[in-house]
């Protein structure tokens, strides 16, 4: 019987029955493909609504969860590349015009300020080495998913296997989803799909009254950004409702700033 043939790695020499068959070279590339699938967007098992007046109640108690102008004052904690950042938010909202946030420091220095007006948006300051794209396509995208959504005519109420009510949308290429608690109505859970993949998701949770506002509020909004690979751990501090929003300020000139 002839003798196995060797090889050199390495300087050492190593018998061909040693080498590992094709299929045992391939599994982390196979897993990594089933991980890969696994994350792309899968609808809520569930049937469609059919009561047109529980529909309508889903429908305005969602659109009225926040106030039609407000001034939002928040914690926040970003973390990215294993690494957190704390520092305060403010948000001034014009439901379906547009917004203007201010993140600062803790000790008072402005580190971000963005507005939005309709489909315009001005990154007004950053960090001078950081790219615009994860905030435009990612930090302003987050503004709009969790305090100015939208209802479209093509929105599909379901209640879901699991007895809560979810909203599905699917404007474009994508895909927008909420789920409701089916006995407090509140929303729990959101996420927003691009070309079937997952790129941001949110949970709305810790529910209470502000003052001036008769809506239960969640107090504290996990998001991931999966598209840029960061997460937001939001703490609502302080609202006020019926805030003046004047257009100026969300469409702001050079000179404004």
């Amino acid at each position: 019987m002839k003798p196995l043939k060797t090889i050199r790695r390495k300087g050492r020499a190593v018998s061909l029955a040693q080498r590992r068959p094709i299929g045992a070279r391939l599994a982390p590339f196979l897993c990594a493909l089933v991980a890969l699938a696994c994350s792309r967007y899968a609808p809520p098992a569930g049937r469609p609504l059919e009561d047109p007046d529980l529909t309508q109640a889903c429908r305005s108690a969602f659109l009225e969860t926040y106030p039609h102008t407000f001034k939002m004052v928040q914690r926040i904690v970003l973390t990215a590349r294993g690494r957190q950042y704390d520092f305060i938010g403010y948000l001034l909202l014009h439901r379906g015009e547009g917004f203007r946030a201010l993140a600062a420091g803790d000790m008072g220095g402005k580190l971000f300020e963005f507005a939005a007006h309709g489909k315009n948006r001005r990154i007004l300051l950053k960090p001078k080495h950081m790219p615009s794209r994860p905030l435009l396509d990612g930090v302003f995208g987050d503004i709009r998913h969790l305090f100015d959504p939208e209802v479209g005519s093509d929105a599909q109420w379901i209640r879901t296997d699991e007895g809560d009510m979810a909203l599905v949308q699917r404007p474009g290429a994508g895909v927008r989803e909420y789920a409701f608690d089916a006995e407090t109505r509140n929303l729990v859970r959101s996420r927003e799909m691009r070309d079937g993949r997952v790129i941001r998701e949110a949970t709305h949770e810790r529910y209470r009254l502000f003052p001036g506002w008769d809506r239960p509020l969640p107090s504290r909004i996990l998001l991931k950004n999966r598209r840029w690979r960061y997460e937001l751990e939001i703490h609502l501090l302080h609202l006020y409702p019926d805030a003046e929003v004047p257009a100026r300020v969300l469409n702001p000139r050079d000179d404004d700033n």
